[in-house]
């Protein structure tokens, strides 16, 4: 709810203090991919309007989709600098809001676990060290999130 509101808040008022992302159900009106968009190709899966399923848009471009299940992300970030480095902030910001706000509980989850990253280990990902640098830690089944942590972290 007020999807639409957020996003024309974001075009007409640009913040500089916060990235300008925003996390959507896949299956929101407000989310264009697989709707008005095609969906970006990824060679490790094919994301999907799916139930459970949630993007994440930076300044109008997807940057990743996390699973049904939350724990498998897709990511779709820009090969060149400056904009992968500008990519790369937004998707984890928008990460870590999945613990502020979730899907028909009206308040965030408590905790984020990454098992897949683009169909491998988190662990062994590109973006491992940013991950941890924002406070996820490996854990025995992937890269784990608490909003305790987040907040002790901040």
């Amino acid at each position: 709810p007020g999807a639409d509101d957020r996003l024309r808040k974001m075009r007409d008022e640009p913040s500089e203090d916060e990235p300008q992302v925003v996390l959507l159900a896949a299956t929101d009106p407000a989310q264009p991919y697989g709707a008005a968009l095609a969906w970006p190709t990824h060679e490790h899966g094919r994301p999907e309007r799916a139930a459970g399923s949630r993007v994440i848009i930076g300044d109008g471009r997807l940057l990743g989709q996390l699973g049904r299940t939350g724990q498998t992300l897709l990511t779709f970030l820009p090969e060149d600098e400056p904009e992968r480095s500008t990519a790369i902030a937004q998707l984890l910001y928008g990460l870590e809001m999945v613990l502020d706000r979730a899907p028909r509980q009206g308040r965030g989850a408590r905790a984020l676990l990454l098992t897949k990253i683009d169909g491998g280990d988190p662990r062994e990902h590109h973006l491992f060290d940013a991950l941890h640098e924002r406070g996820f830690r490996p854990s025995q089944r992937g890269l784990l999130l608490r909003k305790v942590d987040r907040l002790r972290h901040a």
